[in-house]
C-alpha cells in the first residue's frame, strides 16, 4: 500500500428498490408510480373486473430486501351452477350451461294444483349465490277441515287440489248442509262444512239441600252443573252432560251434611274442640310450659270439608344466647339455653361482679335479668396491710415492687381452666365457656 492512500474506495448508498408486479389478468393495479423500479416502502393495490373475484391479497408493499411482501393476487371469474329444477315445477334461465355467470337470471313456474313457495325470478349474485334461494313447488291445499260436534270426517288425498271429503253423523243425529265437499284449484271448499242436530234428553229433577243449573235445557250436549248449600257435601258427579243416546252421563247427585277430618294434639301440647268434626266446629291448641305454639292456636272446619289450616305444632322455648363476662367465667346447666337453663357467673384475678350471679331462661324465652360484668379489682387489704407494716418513708419503692409481685402471683394461682362448648371453639374467641366443675360448686 502506498503511504498517503486509502486502502480501498468510499462505499455509496443506493436505494432499496422493487420491480413492479404484474397486473392480474381480468383486473387492475394501482401503484405509487408508473415506474419499473419502485423505492422501499412503495404499495400497490389490486382490483379485479366485474364478474371476477379477486384470490389473494388486495394490496403489496415493497420490503427492505428488495422483494414485495405479498405476490400478485389472481381475478377468478364469479359464476354460479345452474339452479336445479323444482320438484313439479320447471326453470328457464338467460345463460346455458350448467355454470352461469354473474348477474344470470333464472325463472320458475310449478305445475297445475302447485303453488310456487319463494321468488319466481333469481340471479347470480356471485360464487353460487342466488338472490332470494331457490323456490319449491307445493301442492295446492284448501283450509283445514274438522269433524262437526258428534259428527266424522273422511277424506281422500287430505286437503289437497281436487280432493274429497264425507261427512256423516253419530247415532241420534240428523246431518244439516252438504255431506260432501271438494277442494278447488281456488283453494276453496265447493261449501260449508255441515254440522250434526242432536235429540234430547229427559228433565231432572231438583236436588234437596242443593242447586242444579243447566245450559241449553236438555240439548245433546247441554250440561247441568250441582253444588250443594254449606254444611254438605256433594255425593256423585257435580256435572251431567246430554249424550246423543238421549241419557244423561250419570244419575243426579245428592247432597250429605258435612264433615271434616279427625285432628290430633300437637305433641307436648294439648286440643279443645267444639261440635266434633261438623262444620263450622272450632278446635283450640295450647302447649305445654316451656314450649310455645307454632301456628294457629285455633282452627274452623269449613263449608269444603276443610280445616281453616294444619295443625300447629309445639316448640321448646329457647333463650337467647348469652355469652361470659370480659375476665370472667359463666358455667351453665345447659348448652342449648332452653327452659329451665341456669347459668352461674363469677370473676377473675379479683375483680367484681356488677350484677346477679346468677341467670335462669324463663317459660316466655327471656331471661330473668341482665348478664353481669366484672369491674373493679378488690383491694387485697390483708397483703397491703403486711407489706406496709414497720415500712419507713426511705423505704416505699421496696413496698410498691413487692406489691406488684404478689398481685402477678395472686392472679396465676386465680386463673382456671376452662373446656370450650365444641371441639372447635377457640378459648381466645368470645363465647360460651363451661366449667369444668359441677354448675353447682362455682
Amino acid at each position: 500500500m502506498t503511504p498517503g492512500q486509502w486502502s480501498a474506495i468510499p462505499p455509496k448508498c443506493e436505494a432499496i428498490q422493487c420491480e413492479r408486479p404484474e397486473q392480474p389478468e381480468n383486473g387492475t393495479m394501482k401503484c405509487f408510480s408508473d415506474e419499473k423500479m419502485l423505492p422501499f416502502n412503495s404499495t400497490c393495490q389490486f382490483t379485479c373486473d366485474e364478474g371476477f373475484t379477486i384470490v389473494g391479497s388486495y394490496s403489496t408493499q415493497c420490503l427492505t430486501t428488495g422483494q414485495w411482501i405479498e405476490s400478485p393476487p389472481k381475478c377468478k371469474a364469479t359464476l354460479c351452477r345452474r339452479p336445479e329444477i323444482p320438484l313439479n315445477g320447471a326453470v328457464s334461465c338467460t345463460h346455458s350451461g350448467e355454470t352461469l355467470p354473474e348477474k344470470s337470471t333464472c325463472n320458475f313456474m310449478c305445475a297445475e294444483g302447485y303453488k310456487l313457495i319463494g321468488p319466481s325470478s333469481v340471479a347470480c349474485a356471485g360464487a353460487d349465490q342466488w338472490t332470494g334461494g331457490i323456490p319449491i313447488c307445493e301442492y295446492m291445499q284448501c283450509d283445514s277441515l274438522t269433524a262437526p260436534v258428534n259428527g266424522l270426517i273422511r277424506c281422500k288425498n287430505g286437503f289437497s287440489y281436487n280432493s274429497t271429503c264425507e261427512f256423516s253423523c253419530v247415532e241420534g243425529y240428523e246431518m244439516i248442509g252438504s255431506s260432501e265437499l271438494q277442494c278447488l284449484s281456488s283453494r276453496q271448499w265447493t261449501s260449508s262444512v255441515p254440522f250434526c242436530k242432536a235429540i234430547q234428553c229427559p228433565y231432572m229433577p231438583s236436588l234437596k239441600n242443593g242447586r242444579m243449573v243447566c245450559q241449553d235445557g236438555t240439548k245433546y250436549e247441554s250440561q247441568c252443573s250441582f253444588s250443594c248449600l254449606k254444611g254438605f257435601r256433594l255425593n256423585g258427579s257435580p256435572v251431567l252432560t246430554c249424550q246423543s243416546s238421549g241419557a244423561w252421563t250419570s244419575s243426579v247427585p245428592t247432597c250429605e251434611a258435612l264433615q271434616c277430618p279427625s285432628l290430633t294434639a300437637p305433641e307436648d301440647g294439648y286440643m279443645v274442640c267444639q261440635n266434633a268434626t261438623k262444620y263450622k266446629s272450632q278446635c283450640s291448641f295450647t302447649c305445654l310450659k316451656g314450649f310455645k305454639l307454632i301456628g294457629s292456636p285455633t282452627l274452623s272446619c269449613q263449608s269444603s270439608g276443610e280445616w281453616t289450616s294444619s295443625v300447629p305444632t309445639c316448640e321448646a322455648v329457647q333463650c337467647n344466647v348469652i355469652v361470659a363476662p370480659s375476665m370472667g367465667k359463666m358455667n351453665c346447666s345447659r348448652l342449648d339455653f332452653g327452659y329451665g337453663t341456669v347459668c352461674k357467673f363469677t370473676c377473675e384475678y379479683d375483680l367484681s361482679l356488677n350484677g346477679t350471679d346468677t341467670l335462669e331462661c324463663y317459660s316466655d324465652g327471656s331471661w330473668n335479668t341482665e348478664t353481669p360484668t366484672c369491674d373493679t379489682m378488690k383491694t387485697p387489704y390483708d397483703a397491703a396491710t403486711y407489706l406496709t407494716v414497720g415500712i419507713t418513708s426511705g423505704a416505699s419503692v421496696l413496698s410498691t415492687a413487692s406489691l406488684i409481685l404478689w398481685l402477678i402471683k395472686r392472679m396465676r394461682k386465680t386463673a382456671k381452666k376452662f373446656t370450650p362448648t365444641n371441639s372447635y371453639q377457640d378459648l381466645e374467641a368470645p363465647g360460651i365457656y363451661q366449667n369444668t366443675e359441677n354448675v353447682d360448686d362455682v
